[in-house]
């Protein structure tokens, strides 16, 4: 039983909603009948969605690469391989069974055959030592048996429909025999509890989940983040999900000083103030106001049963806390404004260009797709006293989040535990004050700057002329911005939930979504992702309740520290680095955002690409849905952009998260549950062939040359088209030893484009900080006037991944 902690009486009204989960009867009728909520509400009945024509997921349909490259020369299907006795193998057809009922069946979803395989052996020897002769029929007998073989065909036809054949026909000269498989697709009994799981999501507990959240949101590293991680835990083992933990990581939290004001002002020549912008921060607020964030008590450190160590608690929520910096500078910074685009090298060299000295100048950026710790170094090295950014109109991409960073920045690459070597402060954090600002002070700032104009690709979509900024070190007017934030060493936590497998419990298929964040006036978007992952939840240990088992090892998983650079789980796949690359079939990331109403957002790994959008047909979303590439930023990134996982991350807004969860949920049970791995391959390889083709595109006039990739990526392709052949042969596939050798390839797939011997986050060269059209290691390359040299030595290295992933996919 978990512990309920006693939080001030103007939070009672929660905490007696909450408590009264640890007190739940593990037996009688009440256990039964009601179904544990966060907040005890009535489960609400949903209407069971129309049968789906389709209850297996369909791989998608073989395509060429002729639109995009040269089509291979060789056959793109190797032909059966034949054993020393020349069997002819008669494979249902894909993903069908064909063979007819039998009553020697022992189980409903058994392959249906003709014959009794009761005695069938197994062992690697000639499959028809065993069998008896086949007589030869008279013509009588044999028109019979073209009607029963017929009407067996029918039979077998319809129930293949729903079940894969797992039994198959080996003949040579007078002999026949039926060797038992293993099954090959989702049983009759996988296929009704995820129709279950489905149809049980409910409109009514999600919006029940979101209000009661939203009365704690909380921000990472607080005693309010504490609390309401020990009530997560609460609610999961009351739901009845297995092997809850909670991991603790001891990170760097940075929080607006909410008792001091920060605040930005223009100043005219002889020193008097035009105007102040209140960037956060009241000076009558007081120290023991909860607009400041409280600190832990040192004084109880007793360790609960829930493995998280009891402190005093300030249970009341953060108020809304305005946009801020985490790990800026604090203190007061005065200069000429001067706009420097997206504060990469190559604007700062622009600028240098045109006789503009930067030093000593206060500078404001667009966010870009740009890492913001890069710009604020790129603006520290130039000699300029501060930064100001906000987001263009014109930019199509998102800010890349709070800080651009990924985890704790004192421990890059390992957890935050203890006996990890922190950095210096001063080696990895701003020197300066940093903030950013709304596009209506953006807007009014950029406006009065004077002197050069700026290039016409440096214009954005505000209504004014962009100017630089002037020559001239006598400044008509200058800005000053006054910043104060704090840092300093928080606990964070993380929660997760552990169903093992039964057939692959080394193959993870894991979930996950964020519990903390900065609290907003928007309370859908600050609570959704938990609201989601707790519905997902409510669904699984209905199942497990039901006798559900998943194949594959499923994991729930619970951030703490999205706005610190997705440290919570940053820190967690980074010290189970080499499980987690290793055995991890799938990362799903559950997320809530603005902008994105009405429609179902999925950023998604190409693999994923395919299951995501059979998961939507089956549950008539597929108008709803809109698949993107995945971008770099969110809790997926350390799993997708640094160990080379297959992620998705679903983003909606509130009136979608019931599909969302509905969508999230079909997705993790076809990846949990089917035996075969249910990656897109083409998927893949057209993104890598789109890749190539981008690059050459870009790289016209460069001296460096790509044939060698052109012929690498090629080859690429027809391994690909050769192994997706593979993996549709039913036949092939019902051998427990081939499965086994194709699913560990298909883990592999996706991984083998990680670059090794990188420190960076980003290994993987598929992917970067923003969606990008080609290599995003290349685009790096290319950039910032690197040489021709550079060029070819990281073209080299993308052909050298390529390369590997290519012979990673050959079962030679």
């Amino acid at each position: 039983m978990a512990v309920v902690l006693t939080s001030r009486t103007d939070d009672s009204a929660i905490d007696m909603e909450l408590s009264h989960l640890s007190d739940v009867p593990e037996e009688g009728p009440e256990h039964q009948q009601e179904k544990e909520t966060l907040m005890g509400e009535i489960e609400i009945e949903m209407p069971v969605p129309k049968e789906l024509d389709m209850p297996h997921t369909p791989r998608m349909p073989m395509k060429t690469f002729a639109d995009l490259r040269d089509p291979p020369t060789s056959t793109s299907t190797p032909a059966p391989v034949k054993s020393s006795t020349d069997f002819k193998i008669r494979r249902p057809s894909k993903r069908k069974s064909v063979n007819g009922p039998t009553e020697n069946s022992n189980s409903p979803d058994d392959g249906i055959v003709l014959e009794d395989t009761s005695n069938i052996s197994k062992e690697d020897v000639n499959p028809c030592d065993e069998c008896e002769p086949v007589q030869p029929k008279s013509r009588g007998q044999f028109g019979l048996l073209l009607a029963s073989v017929g009407l067996s065909i029918l039979i077998g036809f319809l129930i293949g429909y729903y079940v894969r054949g797992e039994k198959y026909r080996i003949e040579n000269e007078n002999e026949v025999c039926v060797i038992e498989q293993i099954p090959t697709s989702l049983t009759a009994q996988q296929l009704q509890y995820q129709d279950q799981a489905v149809s049980g999501t409910s409109k009514d507990r999600l919006q029940q989940f979101t209000r009661t959240l939203a009365q704690s949101q909380c921000m990472s590293g607080t005693p309010c983040s504490y609390n309401l991680t020990n009530r997560l835990v609460t609610k999961f083992k009351n739901l009845g999900l297995p092997n809850v933990e909670v991991s603790t990581y001891n990170v760097l939290v940075s929080h607006p000083v909410m008792t001091r004001p920060s605040k930005l002002r223009t100043i005219d020549a002889e020193g008097s103030v035009l105007e102040t912008f209140l960037l956060y921060g009241d000076e009558e607020v007081t120290s023991s106001s909860n607009s400041t964030v409280d600190k832990p008590s040192s004084g109880n450190t007793n360790s609960s049963p829930d493995g998280l160590n009891k402190r005093s608690i300030a249970d009341t929520p953060l108020p809304p806390v305005p946009m801020y910096m985490p790990y800026s500078a604090s203190g007061t910074a005065q200069g000429e404004l001067l706009y420097v685009n997206c504060a990469s090298m190559n604007d700062f060299a622009a600028i240098q260009e045109m006789g503009i000295d930067v030093t000593g100048r206060m500078a404001i950026s667009r966010q870009c797709d740009m890492m913001t710790m890069e710009q604020i170094k790129n603006v520290e090295d130039n000699g300029m006293v501060g930064l100001i950014l906000y987001t263009d109109p014109a930019d199509s991409v998102q800010p890349m989040g709070m800080t651009g960073m990924y985890g704790d920045p004192l421990t890059p690459g390992c957890p935050a535990s203890d006996g990890i070597y922190r950095t210096n402060k001063s080696e990895v954090l701003p020197v300066i004050p940093v903030q950013t600002v709304s596009t209506d002070v953006a807007e009014m700032l950029l406006g009065n700057i004077t002197g050069k104009v700026a290039h016409d690709d440096w214009h954005g979509g505000l209504n004014i002329t962009y100017k630089i900024g002037r020559k001239s070190n006598k400044p008509s007017w200058t800005v000053e911005l006054d910043v104060h934030n704090t840092m300093e060493q928080q606990d964070i936590h993380n929660i997760m939930a552990t169903i093992p497998g039964t057939d692959y419990p080394d193959q993870y298929v894991m979930i996950g979504g964020h519990y903390t964040g900065i609290p907003t006036d928007d309370t859908t978007t600050a609570t959704g992702s938990t609201s989601m992952m707790l519905e997902v939840a409510t669904g699984l240990a209905d199942l497990l309740e039901d006798g559900w088992q998943p194949k594959r090892t499923v994991m729930l998983g619970l951030w703490e520290g999205a706005e610190m650079g997705s440290s919570g789980s940053t820190e967690w796949v980074e010290e189970h680095r080499m499980v987690v690359g290793d055995r991890t079939v799938a990362y799903i990331d559950l997320d809530s955002s603005v902008g994105d109403a009405g429609m179902v957002i999925a950023e998604t790994s190409p693999v994923l690409k395919g299951i995501v959008m059979d998961a939507a047909e089956q549950l008539d979303l597929t108008d709803d849905v809109i698949t993107t590439s995945l971008d770099g930023m969110g809790d997926h990134v350390p799993f997708s952009h640094e160990l080379g996982v297959p992620s998705v991350s679903f983003h909606t807004s509130m009136d979608k998260f019931l599909s969302t969860t509905m969508l999230a949920t079909k997705t993790l049970l076809l990846l949990a549950d089917d035996p075969i791995i249910q990656y897109d391959g083409l998927s893949l390889a057209e993104m890598v062939s789109g890749y190539v083709d981008n690059l050459g595109t870009m790289m016209e006039g460069n001296n460096a040359t790509m044939a060698s990739l052109d012929t690498a990526v090629n080859q690429y392709m027809q391994e690909m088209l050769t192994f997706e052949a593979m993996v549709d042969d039913l036949g092939s596939m019902a051998d427990p030893v081939t499965m086994s050798r194709i699913n560990q390839r298909l883990m592999y797939m996706e991984k083998a484009f990680v670059m090794d011997g990188s420190s960076d986050m980003m290994r993987n060269i598929l992917y970067g900080t923003q969606q990008m059209e080609t290599f995003p290691v290349m685009i790096d390359a290319m950039s910032d006037e690197k040489t021709t040299e550079s060029v070819e030595e990281m073209l080299s290295a993308v052909q050298c991944v390529l390369q590997s992933a290519t012979t990673s996919l050959s079962l030679s």
